[in-house]
């Protein structure tokens, strides 16, 4: 019994400091999207992403138009992969295009293509990065 209580505390800090990390712009779940809304968004194919099979062989690009709930779903998902262990970082598009520029400017643009090329950061910590674009 003290053994689970340890392993549950241990889990429940290492979520905790996911989400942190994760610097997920909304506190959205799975469990919680709403798929009769109109946002044109297929329940199938978004199920499949929950599995996060695809964590670590691409990433992902949420388009859409305004007010669609992009933010929300990008959001869901990157909770989802949390869930599983995965570290997560959420960027919009002009912040990640930003960061890229400035690595550009400084020369350490190399360095960060690799890091966003493996969905890693520069310290390797990353496994999946939810993009969204402006919509």
């Amino acid at each position: 019994m003290l053994v689970d209580a340890e392993i549950s505390r241990r889990e429940s800090g290492r979520m905790a400091r996911l989400l942190k990390l994760s610097r997920l712009k909304v506190s959205a779940t799975p469990e919680d999207v709403d798929f009769r809304a109109e946002r044109g968004l297929n329940k199938r194919k978004f199920s499949n992403r929950l599995n996060c099979d695809w964590i670590g062989k691409q990433h992902l690009v949420v388009t859409g138009p305004t007010a669609v709930g992009k933010t929300w779903l990008t959001c869901a998902l990157g909770h989802q992969a949390i869930r599983k262990g995965m570290p997560v970082l959420y960027r919009r598009f002009s912040k990640l295009h930003e960061e890229f520029e400035v690595c550009r400017a400084d020369g350490s643009l190399p360095k960060l293509r690799g890091a966003v090329g493996k969905g890693a950061d520069a310290e390797g910590r990353i496994h999946a990065q939810a993009v969204q674009t402006l919509g």
